[in-house]
């Protein structure tokens, strides 16, 4: 009896179930739906409970990205900022400059507006809505490659308000060119520019301008290695083609050189070499090897570091300030050479004078044997008489051995006879030049730097 009694209960207890189910299925209010007609006010604002998949289908739905803003009105207003994220490889051979940083633009597009379905947040997207929404074709005038970062993903960000303000930004590397003035290198200042203009749309349906708030920002960690930022500044200008005028942002790079690098690697070897060719000058004269060795070795070593030093440089048509250094170097130390060969060329003569003194000397005094031989002859075929004098240039002298006079040619006076040049003649002159050397070859060199310190340093 017991187990009939429970099965009649539970046939009774899905018949009642089966009932509430058929009832709720054919009731057309029981199941709670979000009314789209209801105002802003009374819709949630939270994401968990608002569908933004339907909301981006809904504003893309008839949206032709083909199309500006404010298409057939006025011109659309791009706002811009950058921040300077990296400044460097700054090359003056190609002379171009290179920067990271991230770059951001701000436009309003009213196909975009949702403040009036109800949803109050920002949205924020990644690269692939750029595939379905307008964005603008600016560009960077005078660059010469460039890329998007994509490490760890395309780091890019689409941003999208509630009124249908836009943000597009992107973190960009770009080498652009940098013409600069050597004429002072490597004591120079130099001017780079980074251009931004509307590629497609001229001012008539675009309009690009400068963002009002921090519209150019350079990172505070930047560290140029040879180069000092000491300003940076950016303006807004037109340019004009032949397809219509177009917005043009550009920022300016007021850069420094840093002097240290080529202080050490070319001046101060070169004013080295430059005192060492002058040690040249205290050196003996006569030590002919050791003058012409340091010599050539200065002149060679001139050499190289001139070498070293322009290929890091263009080939440019006018003369920089640190090659009108080196020539004035180069010149110092050939001059030194150009004073050894002067003085070797002294010396030269001091010693042919010299031999011609000695030939002289024996030629002089052979005569002075022969003549005296031949008055010793005359003497013996005719003795002198009493009282008589010798003639000129002879002298009469006792012969001790013959126990008489005889007369005898003196020394100096002989007919025809030159007085010998003086000794000292070459010698005055060689220690003439080499006091005027070791005095006037510092004076001038160190006159000739205050000048070239003064001049290019921009002291004056």
């Amino acid at each position: 009896m017991l187990p009939q009694l429970i099965a009649a209960l539970f046939l009774l207890e899905n018949h009642g179930l089966a009932q509430e189910v058929k009832l709720n299925q054919s009731s057309p209010v029981t199941v709670a739906k979000p009314d789209t007609t209801t105002t802003p006010k009374s819709m949630p604002s939270s994401s968990s409970n608002f569908n933004v998949s339907q909301l981006i289908r809904d504003l893309l739905d008839g949206y032709d990205k083909r199309l500006r803003p404010n298409f057939g009105g006025p011109p659309v207003n791009v706002s811009a900022t950058v921040f300077i994220e990296f400044i460097g490889d700054i090359d003056e051979i190609n002379m171009e400059f290179t920067t990271i940083m991230y770059f951001r633009q701000y436009w309003k597009d009213e196909r975009l507006k949702y403040n009036h379905k109800g949803y109050k947040k920002r949205l924020a997207f990644n690269p692939e809505m750029l595939k379905f929404i307008w964005v603008p074709d600016t560009h960077f005038p005078g660059i010469k490659d460039g890329l998007k970062h994509d490490i760890t993903d395309t780091n890019e960000v689409v941003r999208l308000w509630p009124d249908g303000a836009v943000l597009y930004s992107m973190r960009l590397k770009i080498t652009s060119q940098c013409p600069m003035n050597l004429i002072n290198f490597p004591m120079d200042k130099q001017k780079c520019y980074l251009n931004i203009e509307a590629f497609s749309y001229d001012d008539q349906e675009l309009i690009l301008q400068w963002y009002h708030k921090n519209p150019v920002t350079v990172s505070d960690k930047i560290q140029i290695p040879s180069y000092t930022l000491t300003s940076y500044d950016h303006y807004s200008d037109t340019e004009d083609f032949s397809t219509g005028t177009y917005s043009l942002l550009t920022i300016q790079f007021d850069l420094t050189r840093r002097l240290g690098f080529h202080m050490i690697q070319i001046y101060l070897p070169c004013y080295l070499i430059v005192v060492l060719a002058w040690v040249s000058f205290w050196v003996d004269r006569e030590q002919t090897a050791a003058r012409i060795a340091m010599g050539i070795t200065t002149v060679l070593t001139m050499a190289t570091l001139i070498g070293s030093a322009r290929t890091s440089l263009p080939k440019v048509s006018y003369v920089k300030s640190l090659e009108w250094f080196l020539m004035m170097c180069f010149l110092f130390v050939f001059s030194a050479i150009l004073e050894y060969a002067f003085v070797s060329y002294l010396v030269f003569k001091q010693r042919e004078e010299e031999r011609n003194r000695v030939a002289m000397r024996k030629k002089h005094d052979e005569d002075k044997a022969s003549e005296a031989a031949e008055v010793l002859v005359d003497n013996d075929k005719t003795p002198p008489s009493p009282g008589s004098r010798p003639s000129s240039g002879q002298e009469a002298v006792w012969i001790p051995g013959k126990s008489q006079v005889e007369t005898v040619t003196r020394p100096g006076k002989c007919r025809g006879s030159k007085k010998p040049p003086s000794e000292d003649h070459y010698v005055r002159i060689l220690n003439t030049v080499e006091f005027f050397s070791r005095l006037l070859f510092p004076v001038v060199f160190v006159f000739l730097n205050i000048a070239y310190w003064l001049y290019y340093g921009g002291i004056l």
